[in-house]
């Protein structure tokens, strides 16, 4: 069977995919991608109880000696206690040099312009992308 009609082939693109947008080394070939799955490929998938492949300590390609199956759950909880300083300075925005247009003026910060709305910083982010014409970095 041609490879690129297996009925996993799209799910095997769509995962190498995000791997290199996100920068992280890819070293499955679809052969081993499907072996290194086996039986568990059908409750590969996004949502609650659903698995996925991860790495140890978010670090490092996505290689077979380099990875485990979790739920999305799991994955979440030490992705985020693997990184939570870095996550946390990134939430609260804490090294943003960056000033931000806004339709009431430029603020020195995200964090600042979020404070000025009253909204969180995750509200502002989405109005910074969902009106890049109003809210933009200066």
């Amino acid at each position: 069977m041609n490879k690129s009609k297996h009925p996993y082939y799209n799910l095997y693109h769509a995962q190498k995919s995000m791997a290199i947008k996100r920068n992280i080394e890819w070293q499955f070939d679809f052969d081993t991608w499907l072996a290194w799955w086996g039986d568990d490929l059908k409750t590969r998938g996004r949502g609650r109880g659903k698995l996925c492949q991860a790495r140890y300590n978010d670090i490092g390609p996505y290689h077979p000696d380099n990875c485990y199956k979790a739920t999305w759950q799991q994955n979440m909880k030490e992705s985020w206690d693997n990184n939570s300083e870095r996550r946390r300075k990134a939430y609260q925005n804490v090294n943003d040099p960056k000033q931000i247009q806004t339709p009431h003026g430029v603020f020195p910060s995200l964090t600042a312009a979020s404070k000025f709305y009253n909204i969180n910083i995750s509200s502002m982010h989405q109005r910074k992308r969902d009106h890049p014409d109003k809210y933009y970095y200066i």
